[in-house]
């Protein structure tokens, strides 16, 4: 299926999506991946960040698997965290969907301020055993992401939480199977007091950092990011 985005003023038309949860389950440990990674460290003038991904709710029959999403400021300054290169919230949106062997992993955060749902609805219940949304195009729920970044203002210690639910795309009569669903993010991390409203790569102490976050979903599912490149 074709993916889109369409600016509609200050938001940007994204592709419906499609969400599944698998076999009836007991929530579970959470399983979680920190990461430090940032220009410096909680003993230097430099923003240093630790990203963590925790699963916090296996898929059941009260709703689908869920992740919490997190950066942290462990420098000793008061940093600006914003996501990197699009607007809405530092990991609130990871993208459309993403890919797997099997289907596709749609991640759809909770009570955040850059994402909504424009048009359809994501499911109150399964179908078929799967927590489960089609793309727009075939009813399924319609979203907008606004185009301007939102900024998380981190003092030390402090940490920027998005929850994010977790559905599937695919076909017909198919769902979750054991496979990894992957794609990349970014935040940008800017030094207290450098950040404009527009910020320019020129005039502004920017870091931009990259992970790699793979959700798995084998015998339980698990989410982790990982350091993938540094751009600045």
């Amino acid at each position: 299926m074709q993916r889109r985005r369409v600016l509609l003023g200050a938001s940007a038309l994204l592709g419906g999506l499609a969400g599944c949860s698998a076999s009836d389950g007991n929530p579970s440990r959470d399983d979680e991946t920190p990461t430090t990674d940032g220009n410096g460290s909680a003993d230097d003038d430099g923003p240093a960040v630790e990203v963590r991904a925790t699963v916090v709710d296996q898929p059941a029959e009260t709703g689908p698997a869920a992740a919490d999403l997190e950066v942290k400021n462990v420098s000793r300054n008061t940093i600006t965290v914003q996501p990197g290169g699009h607007g809405g919230e530092p990991l609130e949106w990871v993208g459309e969907s993403l890919p797997g062997a099997a289907g596709e992993a749609v991640f759809h955060p909770v009570g955040t301020r850059g994402v909504t749902v424009i048009d359809g609805s994501f499911p109150s219940e399964r179908n078929g055993g799967c927590w489960r949304a089609d793309a727009a195009a075939d009813g399924g729920p319609e979203r907008a992401l606004v185009s301007a970044p939102l900024n998380a203002e981190l003092a030390p210690e402090e940490a920027h939480t998005v929850r994010q639910r977790i559905y599937y795309r695919g076909p017909p009569d198919t769902c979750f199977s054991a496979s990894e669903y992957r794609t990349s993010v970014s935040v940008d991390v800017y030094r207290d007091g450098s950040r404009t409203e527009a910020p320019d790569p020129q005039e502004t102490e920017r870091t931009r950092r990259t992970y790699d976050l793979v959700f798995n979903t084998g015998d339980e599912f698990t989410v982790t990011m990982n350091p993938e490149e540094d751009d600045r």
